[in-house]
């Protein structure tokens, strides 16, 4: 099925298509369906997956369209919340097995998943996982296009993870190809022109990247158009050819203010400018990379442009709270994802150990503790319930604002209204004021209102996650790295303080001494 994307006629008839009861063509038609028409128009996009989501009858048919949607996330840039996505829609499928109209449509519903998954796991360099769910895919389709593309990924994947040569990669592109598999055979030529790239193949690169511009320009393929355009700035960046990587960039569209090509596009050219000594200018588009890629909450772009910026304060202008500053944004985020399953380690590991030092570097120069020294204080000598009790409260007490709703603020906050409304009145049990019994403004601890001010856009759970893991290393520290004393005084058992702090260290080993 040779795709055009931009025929919006055709993408809503195959959308219905795929979900007419009568039709048994769906097991063939659905994972191109919804795997090629993610590179489509984003404005189209959302409205055909709220139409999609309107006439949809059966619940496995609603994990086909997570599915598709989730995938769509990812490549809006939004990987984070694409990875979220993912971790809950197998469950989905797995607990409506029963509703499937057969086993073969149940398999490839979940191949699909797999697959994509697969794709997902790759851009956010877990490799291990990603070629372990493309393995579980390719398994479980009979599907002689889609097996064609689980093998087209797990040749792909045999060169980045398993640094193996490009020949294989290569075979399997051009069955893709053979195939009339257009869209995936578009990414997987720019994709080995980048591999043969970095193996200094300069020649094959070429080759395969005007390959992939041609397929993208004469099949209206506009996002692979505009990222093949992005790989041939990147190969002229690399090859010094830097006037021609900067009309290359100029001629890469973009839509909105929230488009990640925009922050990729600000990479490239930083890259160039610190390059040719304008190192000011570099910073100042990598800061504004950093605008898109923290709202998107891009897994690999965040912790890379904070362990840029934190390395040129530190290193270069030798502004050691600025440098902390952007180290500990990335190690904020870093470390989120980590909770969430995805694996600390390339960048993500290297900028969780620059906050890290650094701390440790401003403790030597200063004699200081390793956090703001007003930041955490509240809490020392205090037990562990009463040290949470103290933040919620304060937490609570900064989203209220000047709203009263409860619903309002549970909705700002990300959780179920009952649990606010259940944990404001286990607080008034005892004797914490919320806003509306009179609440005065020394009642608001400065430093952890501008603690919270901080981290404003994250969630109930997850701002208290990582309270948690930044106020239990803040007293390890406090109380001498003593895990008896510091037991007793939070009065948590002994096993239960071992269990937090056992987190701390399993997510990196230098977070807490052993």
């Amino acid at each position: 099925m040779n795709i055009d994307l931009n025929d919006k006629v055709f993408q809503n008839n195959s959308a219905l298509e795929v979900f007419r009861p009568e039709t048994r063509d769906y097991s063939d038609r659905l994972w191109e369906f919804f795997s090629f028409i993610s590179l489509a128009d984003k404005n189209f996009l959302i409205n055909l997956y709220r139409k999609l989501g309107s006439i949809t009858q059966d619940s496995w048919q609603e994990s086909l369209v997570m599915v598709g949607r989730a995938k769509f996330e990812s490549v809006q840039g939004k990987v984070f919340s694409s990875h979220k996505a993912f971790a809950d829609i197998l469950f989905r499928i797995e607990e409506h097995q029963h509703l499937f109209p057969d086993k073969s449509s149940f398999l490839e519903v979940k191949a699909f998943f797999h697959y994509e998954k697969a794709v997902l796991e790759t851009k956010i360099k877990n490799f291990s996982d990603a070629y372990a769910s493309c393995v579980t895919s390719h398994e479980l389709t009979k599907n002689d296009n889609f097996l064609l593309a689980t093998t087209l990924l797990q040749r792909r994947l045999e060169v980045v993870y398993l640094s193996k040569n490009l020949d294989r990669f290569i075979q399997a592109l051009e069955k893709v190809e053979i195939a009339s598999l257009t869209p995936l055979a578009c990414m997987g030529w720019r994709m080995a022109g980048i591999y043969a790239r970095q193996r200094g193949l300069n020649s094959d690169s070429k080759s395969y990247t005007s390959k992939a511009l041609k397929m993208a320009e004469e099949n209206n393929l506009a996002l692979l158009h505009k990222q093949v355009i992005i790989s041939q700035a990147v190969s002229a960046r690399t090859w010094g050819e830097h006037d021609r990587a900067r009309q290359l960039l100029e001629q890469v569209e973009i839509e909105g203010p929230d488009d990640v090509h925009q922050a990729i596009v600000n990479e490239i050219l930083a890259v160039m400018e610190e390059k040719d000594g304008n190192r000011e200018q570099a910073i100042s588009l990598v800061k504004d990379a950093l605008k898109i890629t923290t709202q998107l909450d891009h897994v690999t772009m965040v912790p890379d442009e904070t362990l840029y910026l934190g390395e040129q304060f530190e290193k270069h202008y030798k502004d050691l709270d600025q440098a902390e500053h952007y180290y500990q944004i990335g190690y904020e985020h870093a470390i989120r994802y980590a909770e969430h399953g995805i694996s600390l380690t390339v960048e993500r590991k290297q900028v969780v150990d620059a906050y890290l030092n650094i701390l440790k570097t401003k403790k030597r120069s200063t004699g200081s503790t390793t956090t703001s020294p007003n930041r955490f204080s509240f809490a020392e000598g205090k037990s562990w319930k009463q040290i949470k009790d103290i933040f919620q409260h304060q937490l609570i007490l900064y989203h209220s604002g000047d709203s009263l709703n409860s619903k309002k603020m549970a909705k700002k906050m990300n959780m179920p209204a009952t649990t606010l409304y259940s944990l404001q009145s286990r607080l008034v049990e005892r004797g914490y004021l919320l806003p509306k019994s009179g609440v005065k403004p020394e009642d608001k601890i400065d430093a952890i209102q501008d603690y919270i001010d901080n981290k404003q856009e994250l969630s109930w759970t997850e701002i208290n996650a990582i309270f948690e893991r930044e106020i239990m290393h803040y007293l390890y520290e406090k109380y001498g790295y003593n895990k008896q004393r510091m037991a007793a005084i939070l009065k948590l058992s002994y096993p239960a303080l071992i269990n937090k702090t056992r987190q701390l260290t399993q997510l990196n080993e230098n977070i807490l001494p052993n």
